[in-house]
């Protein structure tokens, strides 16, 4: 039974489904990844082994998964990361908190309900977002990760620990999810209307870096029966299931379609992706050496969107404005522009979230 834009579907555990009358929401709350909650070792490390824990994260048994974390990467990484945040932290705080409290301002103002934050790492938790609204007396909740795409590490995971709160609730409040959102056409309009904002005339290229995933992760959460990643063009016809799924697939086509709109020719845009963690396949090409491999063959001025964050964070603001940066100088490349994210700018929101 299929359900359209005004209607609702509650699962029941022996697998009936009912289509219910959209109920407008009392309460909002609002998803993402989080930061630590201070520039220090310690609040850096609680933070690190939290995300690090996560299987949506690093995918082994927990007990291995331990073993790595605590054994090895807490002990080599914690002081790394200390600097990176440093270089970013703000007279207000992190960046990424910081600007989601002005997003949520925005919304709640916008809105005339309650809107509340829930991070899956650090603080406020989901679970803190959570009870709060219930404490305002809202019953029925919208939960709106801000990842543009899906991906088993970002919307997957939140939606996890969700179902792991909701769980211990007596009475928990009506939720209803609010789904990755890579092609809903309010949001493609603020996003390319930012680049295009942003984009120097003089620019010789534009990199869309999306934010890396291990091939593992692409092919957890397939849904085309075993050809994902089999093949160079698999993502050119994933579609249904497979494209509502398929994280490199919605990435390829929100870039696509923003280059088309901005009249770039295929050789002047590139694809690629960012963070990787570990020494498994990830996605390629790597922005890393595409970067590279741009200011050797002769690019001096370069242009960079992050289509995967809603808010600038550690890895666009860190990655990208500094490091990529150092990279891309130290190849040869004259400029790298780093067009922000969409921030607080949020009237895409409220038009997402009424579908």
């Amino acid at each position: 039974m299929a359900c359209n834009q005004y209607q609702f579907r509650i699962e029941l555990s022996n697998n009936l489904c009912f289509n219910l009358p959209r109920v407008k929401p009392d309460g909002i709350l609002l998803c993402n990844t989080g930061s630590p909650s201070a520039p220090t070792a310690q609040a850096v490390r609680r933070y690190l082994a939290q995300f690090l824990m996560d299987p949506h994260i690093i995918d082994l048994p927990r007990w291995k998964r331990w073993l790595l974390v605590h054994g090895i990467i807490l002990r080599t990484r914690v002081r790394r990361s200390l600097s990176h945040y440093q270089s970013i932290w703000t007279p207000e705080g992190s960046p990424l908190i910081v600007i989601s409290h002005r997003q949520q301002d925005a919304l709640r103002s916008k809105l005339g309900i309650p809107v509340e934050w829930g991070f899956r790492y650090g603080e406020p938790s989901i679970e803190d977002g959570l009870q709060k609204l219930i404490r305002q007396n809202c019953r029925s909740i919208k939960i709106f990760p801000l990842f543009p795409q899906y991906s088993w590490a970002t919307t997957q995971t939140i939606w996890d620990e969700l179902d792991r709160v909701l769980s211990k609730i007596p009475h928990p409040p009506q939720v209803e999810r609010v789904q990755p959102f890579w092609n809903h056409p309010a949001y493609l309009e603020a996003w390319i209307g930012s680049i295009r904002k942003g984009l120097p005339a003089e620019t010789d290229h534009l990199i869309f870096s999306f934010h890396g995933l291990p091939e593992t992760a692409i092919r957890r959460a397939d849904h085309s029966n075993g050809s994902c990643l089999s093949r160079r063009d698999c993502c050119l016809h994933a579609a249904g299931e497979h494209l509502a799924h398929c994280y490199r697939a919605q990435c390829l086509r929100m870039a696509h379609s923003a280059a088309e709109k901005l009249g770039l020719s295929p050789e002047r845009f590139s694809v690629s992706y960012q963070s990787r963690l570990g020494h498994n396949a990830w996605l390629t090409p790597s922005t890393q050496e595409t970067i590279s491999t741009l200011a050797r063959n002769g690019v001096k001025r370069l242009s960079i969107t992050a289509p995967s964050f809603v808010t600038d964070c550690l890895e666009t603001l860190y990655e990208i404005k500094i490091h990529l940066r150092e990279t891309f100088l130290g190849h040869g490349g004259r400029e790298l522009i780093y067009i922000p994210c969409l921030n607080e700018q949020t009237s895409w929101m409220s038009r997402v979230l009424e579908d």
